[in-house]
């Protein structure tokens, strides 16, 4: 994967934007920018996002097949799944139980 982000913003914000930029990050290498802006100019980005899309929709069939009988909310061409939890269960606990099931599951306050 290239480690290179791209920000598409109105103009208003721009100026605040690059500041924070060059307060939390380091120097793109050219090399990574130049192969990211020939994959945007032939098309390449948008093939990637389509087969990604793809790979997600197949994902998010199987998992509702899975949790089909939980209440769960999700895209249907996103890679995450959100699972609401009863009032008298804990999160903490349920990671605890899944994670020595070797089954990976990131709580809420990650994404907050």
């Amino acid at each position: 994967g290239l480690r290179v982000g791209l920000v598409v913003a109105p103009p208003g914000y721009v100026a605040e934007l690059e500041k924070i930029i060059r307060i939390t990050t380091w120097n793109t290498p050219a090399l990574m920018t130049g192969i990211v802006r020939e994959w945007l100019e032939q098309g390449e980005v948008e093939k990637l996002e389509r087969k990604k899309r793809r790979d997600a929709k197949a994902r998010q069939k199987i998992v509702s097949r899975i949790f089909a009988d939980l209440p769960h909310i999700a895209h249907p061409a996103g890679y995450f799944l959100w699972i609401p939890l009863p009032e008298n269960v804990r999160c903490d606990a349920v990671i605890s139980r899944l994670r020595a099931a070797n089954i990976v599951v990131s709580p809420a306050e990650s994404y907050a």
